[in-house]
């Protein structure tokens, strides 16, 4: 596996009929055209993970999305996430062999490689390693492999839709926490000789502009953009492709943080989502500098706190500062001949 060529996927979930994900439903070859290009252009990806389900609008929209990547000669490659609600099954034995017959059809056309996916019920999460875990749990998996492909997944965060019992009653989240997109990138990249392909999940964290039609998440996607992660996807992509960190040809500084505190109270019937107690009252920041760099971050109340680079990237640092409300934060990076301008979020 270490000499295999190095990919990186972005799920595209709005194919997925889970749920009524259903961004693509309206789309044209226009929508799926930009779609592409920022795929490839703007977060440097190899390609998209199709969800696919059995409503006959999304093979539809597959049909689509191939038909656009040829008429643009795109280089992007496509892999299908077959929804298995959709197969009609009482019992494992029923799913066996509905997979079987799925999985006979597609041999027609071309070899199949079967990748399952592993989840953890949103009520079982470990009470351990709640802050700065080691997002190690590939090792297991490394283990039984037996020299199979291996396609590890990697999240910005990852909240679940905030829906009540009125509706489709899903409403939790994960810990985002602790710089948890650019940690698991760090510990990809730490064993990437033993992993194929990296998976962004982007469910319900997306990292590029929402388009389409949404199922009811306006109030969550509409005015709060996440363009910012596709530039942060492309400096780690290309570290995972070529086996070292990019060139950073200009610096960044990339802070996020919730809107409002953790125990703010709900003026709508959805009430505060399962575990919202695990996550932290802080904006995680982190800097990609041109060359070695000391950051200031102030909140307009506290003191500064400075950051600066690891010995072993001196370009990149991490950052966090707690907060009660919505106030001015302040980044400031300086160099011993230089001082960067200040931005404000």
């Amino acid at each position: 596996m270490s000499s295999s060529p190095k990919h990186v996927f972005a799920q595209f979930a709005s194919i997925l009929s889970s749920i009524s994900w259903c961004n693509t439903y309206p789309y044209t070859a226009r929508e799926w055209e930009q779609d592409l290009v920022d795929c490839a252009e703007r977060a440097a990806l190899d390609g998209f993970v199709l969800n696919v389900g059995r409503e006959e609008w999304q093979r539809d929209r597959v049909r689509d999305c191939f038909a656009t990547a040829l008429a643009m000669r795109s280089t992007l490659k496509f892999f299908l996430s077959f929804d298995m609600s959709s197969i009609p099954a009482a019992t494992s034995a029923d799913m066996h062999e509905a997979w079987l017959v799925v999985k006979r059809r597609l041999e027609e056309y071309a070899p199949v490689i079967f990748m399952p996916a592993f989840f953890i019920d949103p009520g079982m999460i470990p009470e351990r390693e709640i802050e700065m875990p080691a997002l190690d749990s590939d090792k297991h998996h490394l283990r039984h492999l037996g020299g199979w492909a291996y396609m590890a997944a990697v999240s910005p965060c990852r909240p679940t839709t905030h829906y009540g019992p009125d509706s489709w009653n899903k409403n939790w989240i994960y810990r985002g926490d602790d710089w948890l997109y650019v940690r698991r990138w760090e510990q990809i990249m730490s064993m990437r000789a033993q992993v194929d392909i990296v998976q962004v999940i982007s469910r319900t964290t997306y990292i590029a502009p929402v388009s389409g039609a949404q199922p009811k998440s306006q109030a969550w996607v509409d005015g709060f953009p996440h363009d910012p992660w596709m530039a942060l996807t492309a400096y780690f992509a290309h570290a995972f492709r070529d086996g070292c960190a990019p060139p950073i040809l200009q610096g960044r500084i990339f802070p996020w943080a919730r809107p409002h505190p953790r125990d703010a109270s709900a003026e709508k019937a959805v009430p505060r989502p399962l575990n919202w107690e695990l996550t932290d009252d802080k904006f995680w920041v982190v800097v990609l500098a041109t060359a070695p760099a000391q950051v200031a971050l102030s909140t307009g109340v506290d003191e500064e706190v400075h950051l600066s680079g690891h010995d072993d990237t001196p370009d990149r640092g991490k950052s966090s500062r707690s907060f009660a409300s919505r106030l001015k934060e302040t980044f400031t990076v300086s160099r011993a001949t230089e001082i960067g301008r200040t931005a404000r979020i």
